[in-house]
């Protein structure tokens, strides 16, 4: 099967003083996502059915929880406490593709994509080996704080098209940078 990168942009959300990352997103054009994920993003086998409807279930979860529970709560819940070491990329990669893809499809009660998106890989790139940082920063646009969620691995945006790094001033990130600096490098990569 070939691989191709799915045009994802991210999107903005508001971030309430009280620490709780909701969203206002943007738009992206979803007649293009949506013909390309025909191509390549529902399953193929039983297996493949099966982490869709984790994916789905973790999803509709976060949708349930998030205006009602702290992040750094749901941050603690989805942690693991030792990280597996053998990476599995490319069951990440179908991962990405399949909670974009739902993403949407599922209506959120706050607008923005991205607290979601990042929570929902966080959870699955741990258990995949990946020992990736969750953060949420701000940047002021006008009068009012502007949002964003996104992964960080070692140090580096992952599973992002850019740095939000660059325009967003981190506010929160889990685990904290000494914790996650207590790995020692990158995970083998399982073939």
């Amino acid at each position: 099967m070939e691989k191709k990168e799915l045009p994802y942009k991210g999107t903005d959300c508001i971030v309430p003083v009280d620490g709780n990352c909701t969203g206002k997103g943007s738009s992206n054009t979803v007649t293009n996502l949506l013909a390309s994920y025909k191509k390549q993003a529902w399953p193929k086998t039983i297996k493949e059915l099966w982490l869709l409807v984790q994916v789905f279930g973790l999803l509709t979860a976060l949708r349930l929880l998030l205006p009602h529970v702290q992040i750094q709560t749901l941050l603690r819940w989805l942690a693991l406490s030792r990280i597996p070491p053998v990476a599995d990329p490319d069951r990440l990669e179908t991962v990405r593709r399949y909670t974009e893809a739902l993403l949407w499809r599922i209506p959120f009660p706050s607008p923005g994509k991205c607290l979601p998106r990042s929570l929902t890989l966080y959870y699955f790139a741990a258990r995949y080996g990946f020992p990736v940082q969750v953060h949420c920063g701000v940047r002021r646009m006008g009068e009012r704080l502007q949002g964003h969620a996104w992964l960080s691995l070692y140090g580096r945006p992952f599973l992002e098209e850019d740095n939000p790094g660059h325009s967003y001033a981190v506010i929160f990130s889990f685990p904290s940078p000494e914790r996650a600096g207590a790995v020692a490098g990158p995970p083998a990569i399982n073939s």
